[in-house]
């Protein structure tokens, strides 16, 4: 129930007093995107054509002089005497807010049609649509426009067409309480009382407009306003507005043709020759209406002025917010939408992707270790107490000498050499998963045998190496060998490292390099080139990493 105002009357002329204003409530304004201009070899038009009045792109097929427009029912007129200046379609009566090339719409404003009521006069006939080219190609958009009425008292009847058929009609009122005073809605709505409003189905270029006094009304205002608007719009009273104080105009969108011929047939190989981009299509006009001709639309994922060469343009879908949740590719004239690797499900809907569980079926996934799921990814170990290659049925063999920290003969020199090669390539032996699906351990070794160290071990390392990179690198390899006969002693390991930093830092003082009875000696500080950065060098880090737990 909305909350009723009641006002006071005790005549006709007290009832002047009040006044049911129908207004325009600003919706937040839409940004049309500007249509790109039509280019003068694209279209035949000249290069010098105008495109823009005030704030108002003027796209092709409408323009201001000769040779810019395709028709003389798209001429429009350019006022420059108003600030900013007004664009006008037809005789130059009718003002026109925005033109859609895409959608063939033009946005006008529609002017009031007032009734004013006389003794002895119950009716009165308008017309809507003068000023608007006869039998050109512009007729009010269909399903997108109603008919206001604002007035007590008051009936109004919308006919169109060849039979002049009635289209839309409403009746407003102003009851009367027991009091003999006017009850009017002080709501946002436009329902009946003081105002009221019909949609509008069927799309003509004329209608005419009937206002009738309704049969014992009494309390019929004096003046009643009737507007054909654009649909989607909130009306409210004005109680404080002075008599007659009605819009002027109301916006309303006309639909276009731009030829009065049928689609050319596919079946033929035809096309429309106003539809010149390259991926556009023909579109029929309303069957309401003779000789309705067609219009041209861009086709499906492409967006632009379907009237110049190259007007549609690919539509990046990618860029919507909501098309997609998750992996969102975008295709001309289309777009992907899939899950993430590792996950599965419908990516076109809020939480459509799960999260696939690798290690439910670990075989598929070609690991035959233990198999640890993460979100959108898993990792495969071997065993504890084992090594070797997860990935590879049989890869992982069990350690026979449990690594203690201490760099004897009797130490595990496969562990070492894993060392070895995290601290080459600063990456864990089994978080990393190259795209063949093997180790660490076992992809270092392939790039070795390739000669493409670069590709695995670390950018700094490269970077501060003076050769010694593949000397070690050799190193871990053989202390990887699955044969534990193929691997070097520790004391072999040992001696090999010493050659490289004896190698390296020759010219300085390294009299206490090595490792002896358990206690590490570190080479003087003065020894370490002045181009590395790092805190220690490599020997010094190799054999720190070895005492951290494993």
């Amino acid at each position: 129930m909305h909350n009723m105002e009641k006002v006071e009357s005790r005549g006709v002329i007290a009832f002047a007093s009040v006044v049911v204003t129908v207004l325009l409530l600003p919706l937040p304004h839409s940004t049309a995107v500007p249509l790109p201009p039509a280019a003068a070899a694209a279209t035949g038009l000249e290069s010098n054509c105008t495109r823009r009045c005030g704030h108002i792109i003027i796209p092709y097929p409408f323009g201001l002089e000769p040779g810019c427009y395709h028709a003389a029912w798209f001429n429009l007129t350019c006022d420059r005497s108003y600030w900013p200046p007004k664009l006008f379609l037809g005789d130059g009566t009718i003002e026109v807010l925005e033109i859609s090339a895409s959608n063939s719409t033009v946005r006008i404003n529609s002017t009031r049609l007032l009734y004013t009521v006389e003794t002895g006069v119950s009716s009165v006939n308008r017309t809507w649509g003068r000023g608007l080219p006869q039998g050109g190609p512009f007729f009010l958009s269909e399903s997108r426009s109603s008919v206001a009425l604002v007035g007590c008292g008051t009936q109004v009847d919308v006919r169109g067409g060849e039979q002049n058929n009635l289209i839309a009609s409403c009746t407003a009122t102003c009851p009367l309480d027991a009091n003999q005073r006017v009850v009017l809605e002080t709501g946002r709505s436009c329902a009946g009382v003081g105002c009221c409003h019909a949609s509008i189905v069927l799309g003509y270029g004329f209608y005419s407009i009937q206002i009738n006094k309704l049969n014992g009304s009494f309390h019929a205002l004096p003046a009643s306003a009737v507007y054909l608007v654009e649909q989607g719009y909130s009306y409210i009273e004005d109680m404080s507005g002075i008599y007659g104080h009605h819009p002027e105009a109301l916006p309303v969108i006309l639909d276009w043709v731009v030829s009065n011929r049928s689609c050319p047939s596919v079946w033929n190989n035809e096309t429309a020759p106003e539809c010149r981009s390259t991926y556009s299509v023909c579109l029929e006009g309303p069957y309401n209406i003779a000789d309705r001709g067609y219009r041209c639309r861009c086709a499906h994922g492409y967006q632009g002025n379907p009237y110049i060469l190259d007007g549609c343009k690919d539509m990046d879908e990618c860029s919507q917010p909501d098309i997609c949740y998750g992996q969102c590719t975008n295709t001309p004239g289309s777009f992907v939408c899939a899950c993430p690797t590792g996950y599965y499900g419908n990516a076109s809907v809020p939480s459509g992707c799960q999260d696939i569980n690798e290690c439910q079926n670990p075989e598929a996934y070609s690991c035959y270790g233990i198999c640890l799921n993460f979100p959108g990814t898993f990792h495969c170990q071997c065993p504890d107490g084992t090594y070797g290659d997860p990935f590879t049925s049989g890869g992982c063999g069990r350690i026979k000498n449990s690594f203690t920290g201490r760099l004897t003969d009797k130490s595990d020199v496969f562990s070492f050499g894993v060392v070895l090669v995290e601290l080459l390539t600063r990456k864990k032996p089994f978080v990393h998963q190259p795209e063949h699906c093997g180790g660490l351990v076992s992809h270092f070794d392939s790039l070795l045998a390739e000669g493409n160290l670069v590709h695995i071990v670390d950018p700094q390392i490269m970077e501060e190496q003076a050769g010694e990179v593949q000397e070690v690198a050799a190193l871990a390899a053989l202390c990887t060998k699955l044969k534990g006969e193929d691997r070097p002693t520790m004391r072999e390991v040992e001696m090999t490292l010493e050659n490289v930093q004896v190698n390296k830092k020759a010219p300085c003082d390294t009299t206490t390099n090595g490792y002896e009875n358990g206690v590490v000696s570190y080479i003087p500080v003065g020894c370490v080139t002045k181009e590395a950065s790092r805190q220690y060098t490599m020997e010094e880090e190799i054999l720190l990493s070895a005492t951290y737990p494993r």
